[in-house]
């Protein structure tokens, strides 16, 4: 998250990259502890699905084990969000900073909430990991609609064609940041400075399946 503008790591391995980024801030040192044996068996399921979990179908986690993970995640979350907060206001300050800045979910959100649970049967493992990709692009959809309704409705209220345009960078911007997606400041200058309508057109209609913010921008 601290890396310089342009440079991006070549790996999936999350330990590695928790090392680097407990490099970067003292807030992300250790946060997925992995010295007892029942935590490093979590670590180690976390890890594998990041790849496992997607490509393959041997992959096997309990609901209490997720649930668990979920738990751990969210920590992490608050400690990424706390450390970017802390670093971005030592170049513009605290006062300066936007007040709108995205936050991590909670448990009680339906996101985490009303996920179906994973089959016992592993015959019937394949439908569950659909039916979760499904779900994911429905509200995926849903955030997509509901931002670009929002922004719209902002640019309208600014009154002219300059106004919707900003209007439809910020719906942009703003199902980005739902999605849990980081925004880089390239990008987001790149965003909210287009001036031509049917690029911010083409952006909305792949913003809701893109997988990080770059990807947007690409051709």
């Amino acid at each position: 998250m601290f890396y310089a503008v342009g440079s991006k790591q070549r790996t999936h391995d999350i330990e590695l990259l928790g090392v680097q980024a407990g490099e970067q801030h003292a807030l992300l040192g250790d946060v997925l502890p992995k010295t007892d044996p029942n935590d490093r068996r979590l670590f180690d399921l976390l890890k594998k699905a990041y790849i496992d979990a997607r490509y393959s179908m041997s992959y096997r986690i309990t609901a209490e084990e997720l649930a668990e993970l979920q738990k751990r995640v969210l920590v992490l979350a608050e400690r990424v969000r706390s450390a970017c907060l802390e670093k971005i206001a030592t170049f513009c300050g605290a006062d300066a900073m936007r007040k709108d800045l995205p936050v991590p979910p909670s448990l009680g959100e339906p996101v985490l909430q009303n996920l179906p649970p994973p089959p016992t049967d592993p015959q019937e493992f394949g439908k569950w990991a659909q039916s979760l990709s499904e779900l994911a692009e429905q509200r995926a959809e849903h955030r997509w609609q509901q931002g670009r309704t929002e922004g719209i409705q902002i640019g309208k209220a600014e009154g002219s064609a300059e106004g919707e345009l900003r209007g439809e960078a910020k719906a942009l911007l703003l199902v980005l940041r739902s999605r849990g997606l980081e925004v880089p400041v390239e990008v987001e200058m790149r965003i909210t400075e287009c001036s031509d309508a049917a690029v911010l057109a083409s952006w909305l209609s792949r913003v809701a399946t893109v997988g990080e913010a770059a990807e947007l921008l690409a051709g």
